[in-house]
């Protein structure tokens, strides 16, 4: 189906122009509505509503499992996307020597952990440049090799949206036996992926940006040969026992089944669990397709508005398609964001870029507007 603009979801004032879901989406009207109901549970815990949590938390599995072609069984709960790489880094092991490959700039969730882990065990961090013409899976590529021990990457550059084909990269990482982790924040609930052709061994999600959801609800994919891992902490909510903790304190060793051990301790949360539950609902009904295929044609118009004005940004098949930054040959003004907030238009500075992230409730009139608030700040 063809998806029209979708802003009567969205509690968008008049005349507001928000395009910087890369940094944090509005919510659903649903959404919100959901989580002021379920903070009544948390108001009055006493009533029977917040026993329906882990029913929740496993279907928030499901619906996020059904956006990247994986088994909910396969989901654990975080809260953010350092925390699925703290994890991560917790089960990987690098010999003395290997290489760990990631990119210029990459975001530091999806760094920090494999700098340490390069340190821990004297191996190097192969940090691939930007590439002058933002052809990043090529460069990716070539600095892949057979001493390459684990290829830690997003799908596209959270700065300015260039693309990184991990269709094309996966089979070579695998060809040499290295693990995989992805981090696809900037990209799962607009972008489809399938963990069955990429084959990660790990892949995280933060859900307060383009999976619609409040802050602190984020996602982590274990495949089936990493489920045996040790979890980053303990917590009783992992741990599998037939005896109620209501007759007796029984420890065990046994763990619950699929990626339930990995849950970050505060996973069930009465209060936030029902917004991204509602969120995810959503998506999945609209499909990620049909919002990529939507979000597509406004970034496009950008691209040729910002062309026309001299602003340099990723060629089309570079590019992820529902984000972009553009680079200007002035040093840009850093208070550019508060300047365009002042006129009601909402976008963010990333690595000296504009970043533009409009969603299903912009429309070609807005970007408009964007390029007419630019135009009055002489940036080309």
């Amino acid at each position: 189906m063809s998806l029209e603009q979708q802003r009567y979801a969205f509690d968008l004032p008049d005349g507001l122009v928000y395009m910087n879901c890369a940094e944090q989406s509005p919510s659903l009207k649903s959404s919100h509505e959901a989580g002021l109901a379920a903070m009544m549970r948390k108001h009055h815990p006493w009533t029977p509503e917040r026993q329906q949590i882990r029913a929740e938390m496993d279907r928030a599995r499901e619906l996020f499992g059904a956006l990247i072609g994986a088994s909910g069984e396969n989901i654990a709960l975080v809260g953010a996307t350092s925390y699925g790489a703290a994890l991560a880094a917790k089960s990987i092991t690098l010999a003395q020597g290997q290489n760990v490959v990631v990119i210029e700039d990459q975001f530091p969730s999806n760094y920090y952990s494999w700098e340490m882990l390069a340190k821990e065990n004297n191996a190097h961090l192969n940090v691939v440049a930007r590439p002058a013409d933002a052809n990043w899976t090529d460069a990716i590529l070539n600095a892949i090799n057979d001493n390459t021990g684990l290829v830690a990457l997003p799908n596209c550059h959270w700065s300015d949206g260039s693309l990184i084909d991990l269709e094309k990269i996966a089979p070579k990482v695998h060809e040499i036996g290295a693990a995989f982790v992805l981090d696809t924040t900037q990209s799962t609930g607009v972008k489809k992926l399938d963990v069955k052709k990429l084959d990660p061994d790990f892949l995280m999600c933060s859900g307060y940006k383009w999976l619609l959801g409040p802050n602190s609800c984020g996602f982590l994919y274990v495949a089936d040969r990493r489920l045996n891992s040790e979890p980053f902490e303990q917590n009783h909510s992992a741990r599998s026992t037939s005896t109620p903790m209501a007759l007796a304190m029984a420890y065990t060793s046994k763990y619950k089944p699929g990626a339930r051990r990995f849950d970050h301790g505060g996973a069930n949360t009465v209060i936030l669990q029902p917004g991204i539950n509602k969120a995810l609902e959503q998506i999945n009904d609209w499909g990620q397709d049909n919002i990529h295929n939507y979000m597509v044609k406004l970034i496009d118009k950008m691209a040729d508005m910002a062309d026309a004005r001299g602003f340099q940004m990723p060629a089309k098949q570079f590019r992820i398609g529902h984000f972009i930054g553009l680079s200007s040959n002035k040093n840009l003004d850093l208070d550019l964001e508060a300047k365009m907030a002042a006129k009601n238009i909402h976008i963010s500075l990333r690595v000296n870029k504009i970043r533009i992230s409009p969603y299903v409730f912009n429309n070609e009139s807005d970007i408009d507007l964007l390029f007419d608030a630019l135009d009055e700040f002489d940036l080309t």
